[in-house]
């Protein structure tokens, strides 16, 4: 039996506006005024803490979720995925997957998020209902999120995926 490897998790806690079905720790912010470089020190510095006591494990999968980390200036967030690769040897299947909502993502923000090593890209979509968007707050509608979908694909990310809410009350 090969040991486990390990799934590491990346929480972005700002988001364009908050959605009010969502229970996870994030705050509405403009993404100018967000502290993309002290935030990434942060994580950096959090993952410089906790590694050692982790021993020497394989990654087998990078989790950026949120929040909105499709507002996250690619950059920073390919420092925070170096060091991560730099502190853990990484399984040859590693999958590194960014949360993204239609809002804040398009085909350049999919080849900088490529350019730093994103292997797989989870969309936010929702709905493509007007009415259900609405009802959950979100700030696209059912045409930009397919766009999003096709930049994803149209740039070459290698795996894609649309988050779908179904049993949303009415349905």
């Amino acid at each position: 039996m090969s040991p486990a490897k390990l799934g590491v998790y990346v929480h972005f806690p700002w988001c364009l506006r908050k959605c009010p079905y969502c229970d996870f720790s994030s705050v509405a912010a403009e993404p100018r005024a967000l502290p993309h470089a002290a935030y990434a020190n942060a994580v950096i510095s959090e993952l410089d803490r906790r590694a050692p006591a982790l021993g020497a494990p394989t990654v087998g999968s990078v989790f950026f979720g949120g929040g909105t980390p499709s507002l996250w200036q690619p950059a920073e967030l390919g420092r925070v995925l170096g060091a991560i690769r730099s502190r853990f040897a990484a399984a040859g299947d590693l999958e590194i997957s960014v949360e993204c909502n239609p809002s804040s993502f398009d085909y350049d923000r999919a080849r900088a998020l490529l350019d730093v090593g994103v292997s797989r890209v989870s969309i936010g979509v929702q709905s493509l209902d007007a009415g259900r968007l609405a009802f959950l707050g979100r700030l696209h509608d059912g045409p930009s999120a397919l766009r999003a979908v096709r930049d994803a694909v149209r740039a070459g990310v290698p795996r894609v995926s649309a988050d779908l809410i179904f049993g949303v009350h009415g349905q």
